[in-house]
């Protein structure tokens, strides 16, 4: 879920609403290399970690929930429903995402990053962030290629392909937007 309104024509997103919509990008396991599920959503990676599968949880949020010690001492609130696991792996996720913006999204930094948030090593969580650093960030930089495309279309030129979808269901493929785009959508 996307909450920082509707986006700006040429603008990309930086600060608090580019770790918004990273983890909204990261919430969806990822079709990647012509793969789907090619990497877990990082909130599920999280979840399995814990012993926990983000799928039940999110399947019946109102369930009684043994919630992990391991999360209660990482993140505060309540522990008692499935929703509220959810809502402890999310504040998680958070974390990370805010720590890595803090770092500018330096692919060297992840594996610290997920050590010091996490108190362990956690390869997937680790696999999920680089390909945030890697691909998911600089793509979202580059949608201010926009209006130069929108303008060379007006001008009779041509504007680079790709593919339609919504990154938020694990198609960050589809980024950076501007482009002139295809409606096959592999999910």
């Amino acid at each position: 879920q996307i909450r920082d309104g509707l986006h700006v024509l040429g603008g990309g997103p930086v600060g608090e609403p580019r770790v918004n919509l990273v983890l909204a990008v990261l919430r969806a396991s990822q079709v990647w290399g012509g793969r789907a599920n090619a990497l877990p959503g990082l909130r599920a990676s999280l979840a399995e970690h814990f012993g926990l599968v983000e799928k039940d949880l999110l399947a019946a949020p109102g369930a009684p929930v043994k919630v992990p010690v391991e999360l209660t001492d990482l993140v505060d609130g309540p522990a008692r429903s499935a929703a509220d696991a959810v809502d402890l792996l999310e504040q998680l996720c958070r974390r990370v995402a805010e720590g890595m913006e803090l770092r500018a999204w330096d692919t060297a930094a992840v594996p610290g990053l997920v050590r010091d948030v996490l108190g362990t090593e956690l390869p997937d969580a680790v696999a999920v962030l680089e390909f945030a650093c890697t691909e998911v960030v600089p793509r979202l930089a580059r949608t201010t290629d926009e209006i130069g495309h929108i303008l060379r279309a007006l001008d009779g030129g041509y504007v680079p392909a790709g593919p339609s979808g919504s990154p938020t269901r694990g198609l960050v493929n589809v980024l950076p937007t501007g482009r002139n785009f295809y409606s096959v959508d592999p999910k």
